[in-house]
C-alpha cells in the first residue's frame, strides 16, 4: 500500500443521529472502535454509505485513547478497569471496552473492518438483545490451557429453542444489546473473576489465550449462563443468517496492514500482567491499578510523596499519568519534573499528561466563548473544590493550587521530544461546546490539550 494514500477522518462520518437515540429498548447508537480515526478512502467510502442508510442512529467513534479516557471516566471505580490497563494487547481492551460501553449506554457495536448488510432500524423494538453465531466450532478453541472453566463448555444440554446452535461461539464482533444488559454484566464479571487465571501467565498462543479470556469465548460462557438462569434469548443463525460479514475489507485497508494486529502470531507470550502505574498530583482523582500519589493526603489510598522527586528506581515504571499536574508548577520546574519522569518510565512505558491548551484559550477568547474574567480564571486560577464545584482564591488554596504555567502542543513536544519520547497522540477540547461561566466555577469543561508519548 502506498505511504501517501489519502487518509480521511472518520470523525466527518460518525456523527449524532436526527432521532433521540433513546426511544427504543436497544438505543439507535452505533458504536466502533481503532487505534486512529484517519482511515482511508476505500473504509471511508463504506461507512459513509453505511451512515446514510441509518441517518436516524448516533454513530460514535473511539480511536484508542478516546477508549481509554472513556474507561477513566466511566469505569475507574470498577475492578475492571484495572483489567483492562493490565491487558497487554489492544484487542482485548477493545473487548472489555465494547462490552463496558454497550452495558452503559446500550446500542450496535460493529468491528472496524466487517459490515452489517441489513436494515438496524428492521430489529424488533421490544428485543433487549439479538444475537449470532460464528462458523467455526467452539470445540476449536476451548483448551484447559486458556480457560480457567474449561469443564464447563463440555456440558451442552441445550435445546434448539434455547441456543440453536450450542456448538458455536456465540458471535462478538457485532454486539447488540439493551443498556445494562445482565450479559453483559455476566461477561464484565467474569473477567474480573478469571483475571487471576491468567495474570503474569505464559501462553503458547496469544491469540487463543485472548480468545478464551475476554472474546468470543467469554461472550459464550455469559449467554450460556444467561439462559441457564431461566432467560430467553433472541437470537439469529451464523453471521446473522448470512447478513453480516466479518473482516470484508480486503488487504488493501489500514486496518488489515497495521502492526498492532500481529497479536495473532505472538507465542509463548503473557496476555495480562502486572504493571508499575504512577497517577502523580492525583487530589481525590483515584485509579484502581495505579499508586495514587499527591503531596496532599485527600484519601487513605493516596501515597504522600513530592512529585518532583518520586523515590523510585530509574526505568521502574510502565505508566504515569499526570491529569491538570504541570501547570500548577513554574515552567523550570515543570521541565526538571518532566525530564525526572523520563528517567522513571520503562523503554516503552507510557507518560499521559493532561494540561491547559494556550492555543485552546486564545482562540475561545478571540471568538468571544471567554471573557477576560473567564480568561484569567482559566489560566491564573488556584482552584479548591467542594461540593461539585470550584472556588478561586478561597482561604483552603494552597501554593500547589495556583497555576503557575501554561502550554501548547509546540512547547509540550519539544521537551517530551528533548527527553527521549515519540508524541503518539494529541488530542484538544471542543471550544464548540464551552458554555458558562468559569468566572464562577460553573463552565462545562476546561481548555485542556491531552498528550500521549512513549519512550524510546
Amino acid at each position: 500500500m502506498s505511504s501517501n494514500i489519502d487518509l480521511v477522518d472518520i470523525k466527518t462520518i460518525f456523527t449524532p443521529g436526527l432521532e433521540d437515540p433513546d426511544v427504543k429498548k436497544i438505543p439507535k447508537r452505533f458504536f466502533s472502535t481503532w487505534k486512529t480515526s484517519l482511515i482511508n478512502s476505500e473504509q471511508a467510502s463504506y461507512l459513509k454509505q453505511f451512515r446514510e442508510l441509518h441517518p436516524e442512529f448516533t454513530f460514535e467513534f473511539y480511536d484508542d485513547d478516546a477508549m481509554d479516557q472513556y474507561m477513566i471516566d466511566y469505569w475507574r471505580d470498577h475492578p475492571i478497569f484495572e483489567v483492562y490497563k493490565n491487558s497487554v494487547y489492544g484487542a482485548s481492551k477493545a473487548d472489555i471496552w465494547r462490552y463496558c460501553i454497550l452495558y452503559h449506554k446500550g446500542g450496535i457495536y460493529l468491528d472496524f473492518d466487517s459490515a452489517i448488510l441489513f436494515d438496524m432500524n428492521s430489529i424488533p423494538e421490544n428485543n433487549r438483545e439479538l444475537i449470532s453465531f460464528e462458523s467455526n466450532k467452539l470445540d476449536l478453541f476451548v483448551t484447559d490451557e486458556s480457560l480457567p472453566n474449561f469443564e464447563f463448555f463440555k456440558i451442552r444440554n441445550f435445546k434448539k429453542d434455547e441456543l440453536s446452535h450450542a456448538e458455536y461461539p456465540v458471535l462478538q464482533w457485532c454486539l447488540i444489546f439493551s443498556k445494562g444488559h445482565r450479559i453483559l454484566e455476566i461477561a464484565i464479571n467474569n473477567i474480573v473473576e478469571q483475571s487471576s487465571f491468567y495474570i503474569n501467565k505464559v501462553f503458547t498462543s496469544a491469540h487463543n489465550a485472548i480468545i478464551n479470556f475476554t472474546a468470543p469465548i467469554q461472550l459464550t460462557n455469559a449467554v450460556w449462563k444467561y439462559v441457564e438462569e431461566g432467560n430467553q434469548v433472541n437470537q439469529l443463525g451464523i453471521d446473522f443468517n448470512g447478513l453480516a460479514a466479518f473482516k470484508h475489507l480486503d488487504n488493501n485497508t489500514s486496518y488489515t496492514q497495521d502492526s498492532s494486529n500481529s497479536y495473532h502470531k505472538k507465542e509463548n507470550v503473557q496476555i495480562l500482567k502486572d504493571s508499575v502505574r504512577l497517577n502523580v498530583g492525583c487530589g481525590n482523582n483515584i485509579l484502581k491499578g495505579y499508586k495514587n500519589i499527591d503531596m496532599y493526603q485527600y484519601s487513605p489510598e493516596v501515597i504522600l510523596m513530592d512529585i518532583r522527586q518520586l523515590s523510585l528506581p530509574e526505568n521502574s515504571v510502565d505508566e504515569i499519568y499526570a491529569k491538570d499536574v504541570i501547570e500548577h508548577m513554574g515552567l523550570p520546574d515543570a521541565i526538571k519534573t518532566l525530564h525526572h519522569w523520563g528517567k522513571l518510565i520503562k523503554t516503552g512505558g507510557k507518560l499521559i499528561i493532561q494540561t491547559t491548551s494556550f492555543e485552546l484559550m486564545a482562540e475561545a477568547y478571540r471568538v468571544g466563548k471567554l471573557s477576560m474574567s473567564d480568561l484569567n480564571y482559566l489560566m491564573f486560577a488556584g482552584v479548591n473544590w467542594a461540593e461539585g464545584r470550584s472556588d478561586w482564591c478561597s482561604e483552603k488554596v494552597t501554593e500547589h493550587d495556583w497555576h503557575k504555567s501554561i502550554y501548547t502542543k509546540e512547547l509540550i513536544s519539544q521537551i517530551l521530544t528533548k527527553n527521549n519520547f515519540e508524541v503518539q497522540y494529541v488530542f484538544f477540547d471542543d471550544i464548540e461546546t464551552l458554555s458558562g461561566e468559569a468566572f464562577l466555577g460553573n463552565i462545562s469543561h476546561g481548555l485542556n490539550i491531552r498528550i500521549r508519548a512513549v519512550k524510546l
